[in-house]
């Protein structure tokens, strides 16, 4: 098992790459035609499918990788440049609302529909949030770290859950302003993040060569 602080620390990461509140912007457009118990089925659905993806790559995510002939270290450091060119756009594009407004095209859906995509994927989990579960769950494999995995990826699925259910009152704080500014402060997260990848993967890979040179 790891470090607590590195656990707290994956569960900031996730919380940064999903940026729970920039979907919440994004379930206020879709949200706006909706009865209240449609939109409690789309919160539910939500965190019930970010839990059940996450928690399906901590137990099978090595042996994917491995159908594919892909190594962990190379995996790290593709999912550390991803992070990195992900942060870099989250810190220097402009706040664009017109997602909000092109998500209210979507009421013909079924509220679990709508709950899977376009908020679960691509909003909240997108090949950041998976490489990051993946590498994570590589660092110690052993059952108790498994279960760790598995308690940050359920609260970080209770605080998108908190986030969506309290979104019509944080409807007048998510404005423009205030996105941008959780943009650069979860990009700043995410470029750090990003760059602990890169090197750990480079480290790693030549640390399996060594032995053989």
């Amino acid at each position: 098992m790891l470090d607590w602080n590195e656990y707290i620390k994956l569960t900031l990461g996730l919380l940064a790459i999903c940026s729970p509140f920039i979907a919440a912007a994004v379930y206020l457009g879709l949200s706006k035609s909706l009865t209240k118990t449609n939109r409690l089925k789309v919160i539910v659905a939500t965190a019930i499918t970010f839990s059940a993806i996450l928690l399906t790559f901590t137990f099978m995510g090595e042996e994917l990788l491995s159908f594919f002939g892909i190594s962990i270290t190379a995996f790290q450091v593709a999912g550390g440049i991803l992070l990195f060119i992900t942060a870099l756009q989250m810190m220097t594009a402009p706040t664009d609302d017109s997602h909000g407004e092109e998500t209210v095209n979507h009421d013909g859906k079924s509220p679990v529909a709508l709950a899977v995509v376009p908020l679960t994927i691509p909003m909240l989990i997108g090949p950041g949030a998976i490489s990051t579960v993946i590498i994570y769950t590589h660092a110690h494999p052993s059952l108790m770290h498994d279960l760790m995995m598995s308690a940050v990826i359920i609260t970080v699925s209770l605080v998108i859950l908190l986030v969506l259910w309290t979104a019509d009152r944080l409807s007048h704080v998510i404005n423009e302003t205030a996105t941008l500014l959780v943009n650069r402060i979860m990009g700043l997260l995410l470029a750090a993040l990003g760059v602990e990848f890169i090197f750990a993967g480079i480290v790693g890979h030549f640390a399996e060569w060594l032995p053989a040179a």
